[in-house]
């Protein structure tokens, strides 16, 4: 698109750049996409910040992801300190927790730089609108230039025939002048010479009548002498006749002459007559020119005054085009450069986008990797933890047995030892407590207060804590440490050996609630007792040979169960739970499922039986008196798993699978 908008902004600054006329719309139109253009080239540099600032970002997430992985297999190596692993496994969450907010704060910021590279397109499709616009516009006013140059073209063309006009007009007046001087000059010359033919012809006209006269009067002499005179002549009579002669000879001259100069005379005033109507004509003419000649100079003052402020205004026109076309093609040059760094930008910054793109998508899928790896990790250490569990179980049982066997051999010892003794010593009763007789009831249970009031020696013998731990091997232990803590942040027994003093095994985990339907069968009192003397102890009841079944089945494992004091442990859960849980995923917990495990740390679910039994925490001795075998915790020594850490009710689990919106 940019490409397109350099082409013809390129033709127009080409098909503009023999014309000098521009409109000022279109200056504004060019200024304001010069404007949105410079708009567009800081956004877009903002947009390059934005994109330097997530790359920062997604470093610093890939070095917050490799140092958490770091400290992860560091964690895991290291399994000694329960409190500072949990604390740890929670700095992991939550970092985990930040960089997938990181990871969606990304998205959320491509999304909008993409957004806001689609309003970019747009605007840059809206100014390729605008320059169409504008090249249309201009297209009209240079076509609308090109009119009013032909037309004044046109202008002075006209303007340059009516000064021709003018000038011929002029000279043909300059013409006329001269020749109305010289039929002037010609006409007074006639005049001076008629004048002169006619006083000529005056005087002449004065010879002749006075010639006349006297050739009547010679006449009448010439009769006279005639009369008077009848031969001869006097010599005055012929002087008279050779004067009357010389007249009579003058006078026909003079009479030739005369006819002479009035046919002149005619031929000059037919002359004059001519000459005065041509010089009516010239005159006419004259007044007809100088009519013309007004209305020429009257018609070229205007054409003048026309042509003066046609030039200026023109000039005026041209100097505004020029200085428009001026700065509208240094804004077109500007345009142009910045329509060229804004396609280069675009084009940098849609393909940092996309490797923006592809960096975010590998780090989502890395995330998703390590999560799953992570999950998967703590799936195993979890199956791990329960497999010790078990397996400390186990160890519990056997425990118990040895230690009931070793109860049952130091009574046998004690018996022997008494029998032996009265058969060198004189039999003697021995006082016993009524409850310790041999009888058909069960031996009723003590209140706690006179049990915590007596002490017996063998007391410290049947104390589990007492018992010094089995040696194990190097090779007992995983080949890469101990296992992982289990969710509770209590660090599982190695099988066959018993927990601390003042500590009680972990429960087995991923075990849900006991239903609150379901109830414990009635505890069974156990049936130990003293036996009659010289007779072995009976075993317990659940352990004799002819007893196909204990006294006490364990139902199986049922959700509906109720949540008391006696049922808050339980086996980890059967195939029926399997199967019916299935389909679910290894790492999956429900989400109704709390941390409060106070009950399972304190005990086992092998020993849900004997909890409501008298005999839970007593043993009896050979000589029929109770004995408080191990303390029962107070309120006061457990550690409440709320109160110790209650940073563990917050967060996330990794072990909750997380929702299409958690990512």
């Amino acid at each position: 698109l940019i490409k397109d908008l350099q082409d013809k902004l390129a033709n127009v600054m080409q098909l503009n750049s023999g014309r000098n006329y521009s409109s000022m719309v279109d200056a504004a139109e060019a200024a304001r996409v010069t404007a949105l253009l410079v708009k567009a080239q800081d956004e877009n540099a903002d947009l390059v910040e934005r994109v330097q600032e997530l790359e920062q970002e997604v470093e610093e997430s890939t070095s917050s992801g490799l140092e958490m992985h770091a400290m992860l297999q560091d964690l895991l190596h290291s399994q000694k300190d329960t409190a500072s692993f949990q604390e740890a496994i929670d700095n992991l969450q939550t970092m985990l927790d930040s960089q997938r907010e990181k990871v969606e704060s990304l998205t959320a910021d491509l999304t909008v730089k993409t957004a806001m590279n689609d309003e970019l397109k747009v605007e840059h499709v809206a100014s390729r609108e605008r320059v169409k616009t504008l090249e249309y516009q201009l297209e009209q006013v240079t076509h609308s230039l090109e009119e009013v140059n032909s037309s004044k073209v046109q202008a002075c063309a006209e303007l340059t025939a009516e000064q021709l006009r003018g000038q011929s007009a002029t000279k043909q007046q300059q013409s006329l002048a001269q020749s109305y001087a010289q039929a002037t000059a010609t006409l007074q010359e006639l005049q001076l010479k008629y004048d002169a033919a006619q006083t000529k012809a005056e005087k002449l006209d004065k010879k002749l009548r006075t010639r006349e006269a006297e050739l009547q009067v010679s006449k009448e002499c010439l009769k006279q002498l005639k009369v008077f005179n009848d031969g001869k002549a006097s010599k005055d009579k012929l002087r008279q006749l050779l004067d009357v002669v010389t007249v009579k000879s003058e006078l026909s001259s003079v009479e030739t002459e005369r006819s002479r100069l009035q046919v002149e005379l005619e031929k000059r005033c037919a002359e004059l007559q001519a000459m005065q109507d041509a010089v009516q004509q010239s005159q006419q003419l004259a007044d007809s020119c100088s009519r013309v000649q007004a209305q020429a100079e009257e018609e070229k003052s205007d054409a003048v005054s026309k042509l003066v402020v046609l030039t200026n205004y023109f000039q005026e026109k041209e100097a505004q085009l020029t200085k428009e076309l001026e700065s509208e093609s240094g804004l077109r040059q500007t345009a142009e450069s910045s329509a060229d760094n804004v396609s280069s930008r675009i084009k940098h910054y849609e393909m940092q986008l996309l490797s923006s793109r592809t960096q975010v998508d590998g780090m989502k899928k890395e995330l998703e990797d390590q999560e799953q790896s992570y999950r998967a990790q703590l799936a195993a250490q979890e199956q791990k933890a329960h497999e010790s569990w078990v397996a400390a179980r186990a160890a519990e049982r056997k425990y118990e047995e040895a230690k009931q066997e070793t109860g049952q051999l130091r009574s046998r010892l004690l018996l022997m030892s008494k029998e032996s003794n009265q058969q060198n010593a004189v039999l003697k009763p021995t006082a016993k407590h009524p409850e310790t007789t041999n009888g058909s009831l069960h031996s009723p249970r003590p209140p706690l207060d006179e049990l915590d009031a007596e002490h017996h020696s063998l007391n410290q013998l049947d104390s589990p804590h007492n018992i010094p731990p089995p040696f194990m091997l190097p090779h007992m232990f995983p080949p890469h440490g101990a296992p992982p803590l289990p969710p509770n942040a209590l660090p599982p027994f190695p099988p066959g050996m018993p927990p601390l003093p003042g500590m009680h095994p972990p429960p087995p985990p991923f075990l849900p609630h006991p239903h609150p339907h379901h109830h414990m069968p009635p505890a069974i009192m156990s049936d130990r007792r003293m036996p009659p003397a010289g007779r072995l102890a009976s075993p317990p009841f659940h352990r004799r040979g002819g007893s196909s079944s204990p006294p006490f089945i364990e139902p199986p494992y049922d959700g509906r169960r109720s949540p008391n004091h006696y049922d808050r442990r339980s086996y980890s859960p059967g195939s029926e739970h399997s199967a019916r849980y299935s389909d679910r995923p290894r790492h999956y917990s429900p989400p109704h499922r709390h941390y409060d495990r106070y009950n399972d740390r304190y005990s086992s679910p092998e020993r849900r039986g004997a909890d409501s039994s008298p005999d839970r925490w007593y043993n009896r001795s050979p000589d029929g008196y109770a004995n408080k075998t191990s303390p029962v915790p107070s309120n006061s020594t457990r550690r409440d798993y709320d109160q110790v850490a209650p940073k563990h009710k917050t967060g996330k689990k990794t072990s909750t699978p997380l929702g299409p919106s958690d990512r």
